[in-house]
């Protein structure tokens, strides 16, 4: 999906944010790992000298910079593809 994020639905947005506050609901220490998580991703986007992907749960896509948190409103074309989704110049 990250190679494809032109087709995230609104309705796909609210599922995911649904299912992410219940499971913190019911698993109390998930939220603690997903925050550690997310500050390491953090550091290695920093490292890499790229902004992180983020489809928000308004539903709008943004770019975070790693450093400061800022997140600035773009389109989901404007984000790397991965894997067989990246074009031949790209790899």
């Amino acid at each position: 999906m990250i190679s494809n994020l032109h087709i995230v639905t609104r309705e796909y947005v609210d599922q995911f944010v649904a299912t992410y506050e219940d499971l913190f609901r019911r698993m109390p220490d998930e939220k603690e790992h997903f925050r550690d998580y997310s500050a390491m991703m953090r550091r290695v986007f920093s490292r890499w000298g790229r902004t992180i992907p983020l489809v928000h749960r308004d539903g709008g896509f943004y770019a975070i910079s790693p450093e400061t948190g800022q997140l600035r409103r773009t389109a989901p074309d404007r984000f790397m593809r991965h894997g067989p989704y990246k074009a031949k110049d790209e790899r």
